[in-house]
């Protein structure tokens, strides 16, 4: 429910149906809030981002690691495309 962007009347019938596992199983229904608070929280948080490095290099994987334990991602590239060779005839 959370995850996925949801029209507002989606989100509610999902909501109402969560609810009604719940109670139908005997739970206490405060959780769904605290659930939905603390993934709400995180889902807003953890918004990734994309760096895209050309690789020349053992150097290259060096600096990359350097993201390793953030919400950045690397992706790697190149120079040597065929555009470029093609150019250089």
């Amino acid at each position: 429910m959370i995850s996925y962007q949801l029209a507002h009347e989606s989100v509610q019938k999902e909501h109402d149906t969560i609810l009604q596992i719940l109670k139908s199983n005997k739970y206490d229904t405060s959780i769904i809030r605290a659930i939905n608070t603390k993934r709400g929280q995180k889902h807003r948080e953890e918004k990734i981002k994309w760096v895209k490095f050309t690789y020349i290099g053992r150097e290259t994987r060096v600096v990359t690691k350097l993201f390793k334990n953030t919400n950045v991602r690397v992706t790697f590239g190149t120079d040597n495309t065929i555009e470029k060779l093609d150019n250089k005839a």
